[in-house]
């Protein structure tokens, strides 16, 4: 059960119960003086230890996120930005990294809708994958489920990493450019932190560590 506390609450006590989701809103403080705390799993679902270093987002008590979550967060952003920013600075961006990427080819069509159907997969899939812990397993903590989302992005910047490769190596080139060199160390980038933040290996924990011994892990337990 996941329990919700809203920041403007009436003082009134109401309780509201769904499906594995419960709203509960105190009346013994003034609404205004609540801390928005979103995602904190009951403890009566956690042992001591998962109580002491759960996942969670924290308004006022604690402005700290789990290491492993924010770099896989802090690879997605790296992987999309470019993208977003092409939004605003559309002409910036199109001169420096889309336009005239591949050749006006058929060739080079195709591997430029192989990038969008790829990107488009990526969104169902995440979709899908939300979907299915909402509805049908939720007792899964908002760690899991993000943990799951950074496994799927892992698995798609593996794929545009090798699809780069494929492309840097055919015949005719399908690149318009003379080097791709940057191109494909981003994507390496990428990956590889997608990957060991994935299997939580040196570079989630090494900096949750590094925090921990900065300021002190009861801060941050």
């Amino acid at each position: 059960m996941v329990q919700i506390v809203v920041a403007f609450a009436p003082k009134t006590l109401k309780t509201h119960t769904s499906v594995g989701f419960s709203l509960t809103l105190p009346s013994n403080k003034p609404a205004q003086l609540l801390s928005p705390t979103v995602g904190v799993p009951s403890v009566q679902h956690l042992s001591s230890r998962e109580t002491a270093s759960s996942t969670v987002l924290f308004a006022g008590d604690n402005p700290f996120v789990q290491a492993d979550l924010f770099v896989g967060m802090f690879a997605v952003m790296c992987g999309t930005t470019p993208y977003a920013l092409q939004i605003v600075f559309k002409d910036l961006f199109n001169n420096l990294m889309f336009a005239g990427i591949y050749t006006d080819t058929t060739e080079g069509r195709e591997a430029e809708i192989g990038f969008k159907t790829r990107f488009a997969t990526l969104a169902l899939l995440l979709t899908l994958l939300t979907f299915v812990d909402i509805y049908f397993y939720p007792e899964r903590t908002f760690d899991v489920v993000l943990k799951q989302q950074y496994v799927v992005w892992a698995i798609f910047y593996t794929d545009a990493t090798l699809k780069i490769r494929r492309e840097a190596l055919s015949d005719p080139p399908v690149f318009a450019k003379d080097s791709r060199l940057f191109i494909q160390i981003w994507h390496i980038f990428v990956a590889a932190l997608l990957w060991a933040d994935v299997s939580e290996s040196v570079t989630g924990n090494a900096i949750e560590q590094a925090i921990r011994g900065l300021i002190g892990a009861d801060l941050i337990a």
